[in-house]
């Protein structure tokens, strides 16, 4: 019996609450398998289980597509455990993140230093969220005595009067939660409440932000709020909320719905490339005769665009090109077929 190839689109949270945006976009288009539960926490991670499962079971190669290797693990020693049972029974993982692609063994060191970073600010989370929550608990009336800046107005703002889809606002239980697991200090809920009774609700048509040069995230900032020549560093304006530049970017990543701070735009997803594809497809195919009466263009462009069933094996293959199973030279040998 020959090799299969099973891949996986993985989107993975450490829980219910976290938002998966960011992942979601990256894989949209993609029939996607959502993991729940830490990457940090030894022989915890959902993810490699079911890399073991799905071996197990009979499978001889796998591929893993995450938005990030923080997503497959933040933890080196399942790493490290997890190629010695790959060399040990012959079996094949190719795990593509941060957009490269990676044999799981022969790659390993390569991989690895991916996870060391992550590995370390989950520590440094832990650990400092640990010490925040006790001195908290320890001077509970201290978060009651915050007075916001112009600057944290406008910041505290956005975050709290956060909504959902359908408009009401996000509840203080919930958003708490959040705010907590990314090691944010100071929104205790009394503190949520109260700031949503003595703020106004953000009527922006335009969210005002600057780009954090540090940290490469947008933070939320009102105009005219900014000394060029002796502002500190952007994120530090903020510091008495985020600790740790690392809980931003947490913050950034796993909410990107509350628009405290959050990562700029890094072009199109893939989905809105494949539609700009596709339309580029069409108007390749379709010939407009400028002088047609309008019913019989229409009947034109109807006979001539590529059928449903086209569009979807072309869609498959620029899939297998996203995973890296076909060359470019092979997709646009595969598309040429039907065009």
């Amino acid at each position: 019996m020959g090799k299969t190839t099973k891949i996986v689109y993985a989107v993975r949270k450490s829980t219910l609450g976290q938002s998966t945006t960011a992942q979601r976009k990256y894989h949209a288009g993609k029939r996607t398998k959502l993991y729940i539960g830490s990457a940090w926490k030894k022989g915890k991670n959902p993810v490699i289980k079911d890399i073991y499962k799905y071996f197990k079971s009979g499978e001889s190669k796998l591929i893993y597509d995450l938005f990030s290797a923080d997503r497959f693990s933040r933890n080196t020693f399942d790493c490290y455990k997890l190629k010695e049972w790959l060399e040990k029974n012959k079996k094949e993982l190719i795990v593509i993140a941060n957009r490269q692609r990676f044999n799981f063994v022969k790659d390993f060191d390569k991989f690895i230093e991916l996870i060391r970073d992550p590995e370390a600010q989950s520590r440094a989370i832990s650990e400092k969220s640990k010490k925040m929550w006790e001195e908290q608990k320890r001077n509970p009336q201290y978060s009651n005595e915050i007075i916001l800046t112009d600057v944290e107005k406008y910041f505290v703002r956005q975050i709290i009067f956060t909504t959902y889809d359908e408009g009401e606002l996000i509840n203080v239980n919930e958003l708490y939660e959040k705010l907590r697991s990314c090691g944010i200090a100071k929104f205790s809920k009394a503190n949520i409440r109260k700031w949503r009774q003595e703020l106004e609700p953000v009527h922006d048509e335009e969210l005002l932000h600057m780009k954090c040069e540090e940290t490469n995230l947008c933070f939320a900032h009102p105009k005219g709020e900014h000394d060029i020549d002796n502002d500190p560093l952007l994120w530090k304006k903020y510091q008495r909320f985020i600790p740790h530049l690392e809980f931003a970017r947490n913050l950034a990543q796993n909410y990107p719905e509350l628009n405290g701070v959050w990562e700029p735009e890094k072009g199109l997803g893939n989905m809105q490339v494949m539609d700009q594809a596709l339309d580029d497809i069409i108007e390749d195919a379709v010939i407009i005769n400028e002088e047609m009466e309008e019913e019989e263009m229409e009947e034109e462009m109807e006979d001539s665009a590529p059928a449903p069933d086209i569009l979807q094996k072309i869609k498959e293959a620029h899939d297998m090109l996203q995973a890296n199973i076909i060359t470019n030279e092979e997709f646009i040998a595969i598309k040429s077929k039907f065009i």
